[in-house]
């Protein structure tokens, strides 16, 4: 195939997720307006039963959350439980899983998706940053079904590395 080619189908396959998953997305957006938004007007009366409940799901989720431990199960594997112990602490600190697996939830929650990536790779501590991404930016394939394999192709509406920085890769 030549590059052109490529291109133009990867045109036409964006605009059919775009247009397919754009009215989702609007009321995605406008429910999160009226259901999640911390804003008041002082004209009307607000009902913030659900914006309230959902802050204290995300406070009970995220301070009551099940802290994980491995434990030996023989003699022999206690230096293995103590090294798995030690891995979760770092990832859990150095790579920022704790927030990062919040915002995942709040958007699960709020949005249906979460979606986390992992950015640059950090040199000092040797690990992956995790980021999260927009779910509403997310541009799926029609003809998925419910799991990311399922998908043949999907894209974002957000740009996230140049056109150099995807060439170099």
């Amino acid at each position: 195939m030549e590059e052109d080619s490529i291109l133009k189908q990867i045109e036409q396959e964006y605009l059919i997720g775009y247009n397919s998953i754009e009215q989702v997305r609007q009321q995605k957006r406008d429910d999160k307006e009226v259901f999640f938004s911390p804003n008041r007007d002082e004209n009307k009366i607000n009902v913030r039963t659900v914006f309230q409940a959902f802050r204290m799901k995300m406070a009970i989720r995220y301070s009551n959350r099940p802290k994980a431990e491995w434990t030996r199960r023989r003699a022999g594997d206690t230096e293995r439980a103590k090294n798995a112990n030690r891995v979760w602490k770092f990832d859990r600190k150095e790579m920022g899983l704790d927030k990062a697996d919040y915002l995942t939830y709040e958007n699960i929650d709020k949005v249906g998706v979460g979606i986390q990536t992992n950015g640059n790779f950090n040199l000092v501590t040797i690990c992956p940053s995790i980021k999260n991404v927009d779910p509403l930016s997310w541009i799926p394939d029609p003809n998925g079904g419910p799991t990311i394999e399922s998908h043949r192709w999907f894209g974002f509406t957000e740009v996230y590395l140049q056109k150099w920085q995807m060439e170099k890769l």
